[in-house]
């Protein structure tokens, strides 16, 4: 058994593969883009964390112009509810007041809603946005298997109690990269 030769070779590897090593781990605490000139860091506060509506999920958001944050979600009860009380497969709501004693009110779907669900059993939104006091919404209609569905747009003018959507939906063929030149935007709905 020859082991000088294998420790020779092992000291002579290992400093070579530590510094290897610490080149990577700066390398890697460098971040893939600038620092920013606004945010200097962030800390969080994990015994301020609050549940409010569990079972649901997804919840983009926008402020309205009213002040208040305006989201939607996607299955679940929304406030106050849970993953079957109350449960829509989308739903939207109000959140008020101050981050540290915030509320939310369920305007469109879920338990105690101000208004039924306008799209309870199918449906999610991958983004929501005021503009002029209409709340724009992307609405996934869930009609095929992922991701070969159906996108509409959705609006409310009335900050998310009712909703109307577009005659024209967006639609993106089967393994299709989802580009411009493979989209199509269609005047009818697919049956």
């Amino acid at each position: 058994m020859i082991v000088a030769p294998r420790i020779g070779l092992l000291l002579a590897v290992f400093p070579v593969a530590i510094g290897a090593a610490r080149e990577m781990a700066q390398a890697d605490a460098e971040p893939p883009y600038p620092t920013s000139p606004v945010i200097h860091g962030i800390t969080w506060h994990p015994e301020t964390r609050k549940t409010a509506a569990p079972g649901s999920d997804l919840w983009p958001t926008s402020w309205g112009p009213d002040g208040h944050i305006y989201t939607s979600r996607g299955d679940g009860g929304g406030f106050g509810g849970t993953n079957s009380v109350g449960r829509v497969s989308m739903g939207f709501a109000r959140i008020e007041g101050p981050p540290e004693r915030f509320f939310g009110v369920n305007i469109n779907g879920g338990k105690g809603a101000e208004h039924p669900a306008s799209f309870a059993g199918r449906g999610k939104t991958g983004g929501i946005l005021f503009v002029d006091g209409v709340l724009y919404a992307w609405l996934n209609r869930q009609d095929g298997g992922w991701p070969s569905v159906n996108h509409s747009l959705i609006w409310s003018d009335n900050n998310a109690a009712a909703w109307r959507e577009s005659s024209w939906m967006l639609s993106f063929p089967k393994n299709s990269s989802g580009g411009n030149e493979d989209g199509l935007i269609d005047g009818g709905r697919r049956a």
